[in-house]
């Protein structure tokens, strides 16, 4: 058997801090050189850049610019037309002909419509005082002007309702104040008409009316 003698120092697997040879640390780094040096001596490759090819160009001014060509008319073409097609029809010449004058034709006479009569006018009948309410028509003398002889008259026009009676009355004309305010007053309070027709059914009416006041009647 042989003995293995084991040092602290060492490792089972070599010596651990076995110092470098001096002689192979100068080679790698001489193999280093020449690989660099070769790399810096090969050829680089070379790039040209070509330059881009300019037309070259002319400004024309506008009015020497030829005019644009003219569009091109084409004719239509003109297609041949067909002649008519001829049909030829059979002829029966024992047919009988048949005039318009030999067929019978039952004319009736134009009656015309008689003309409508007009609507007759309407039979108006106007209003007129009712003879039952005479002896009121006339009013009582207004004493200012009867004091001083003064004589007069009132022009009214009343509005007749169909019943006969006045809804109201409108001065048309008077000598003094006094005879249309008496006057005013015995129309709406006394006088009646028989009131206007129309047809026989009694309308509203307007009637114009006319007082006299006269001295000789009172003394």
């Amino acid at each position: 058997m042989q003995a293995i003698l084991e040092n602290p120092e060492h490792g089972r697997g070599g010596y651990t801090n076995a110092r470098k040879s001096p002689y192979a640390l100068a080679a790698t780094v001489a193999v280093h050189a020449i690989v660099i040096g070769a790399i810096l001596l090969m050829p680089g490759q070379k790039y040209i850049l070509k330059p881009e090819f300019i037309f070259p160009t002319k400004n024309i001014p506008e009015a020497e610019l030829p005019p644009p060509p003219e569009p091109e008319i084409t004719q239509p073409e003109v297609q041949p037309s067909a002649p008519d097609r001829i049909v030829e029809t059979a002829t029966f010449p024992d047919t009988p002909v048949i005039k318009l004058a030999e067929i019978p034709v039952d004319i009736i006479p134009y009656n015309p419509p008689k003309p409508i009569d007009p609507l007759p006018a309407p039979v108006i009948v106007q209003a007129r005082p009712d003879p039952r309410y005479m002896d009121d028509f006339q009013p009582d003398y207004p004493a200012a002007m009867l004091r001083q002889d003064v004589e007069g008259y009132a022009k009214v026009r009343v509005q007749i309702s169909a019943r006969g009676r006045v809804d109201s009355v409108e001065l048309v004309d008077a000598t003094d104040t006094a005879f249309w305010e008496a006057t005013r007053r015995q129309a709406l309070k006394y006088w009646r008409f028989k009131p206007a027709m129309r047809d026989g059914v009694a309308v509203p009416s307007a009637q114009v009316m006319t007082v006299r006041f006269r001295l000789d009647s009172f003394h």
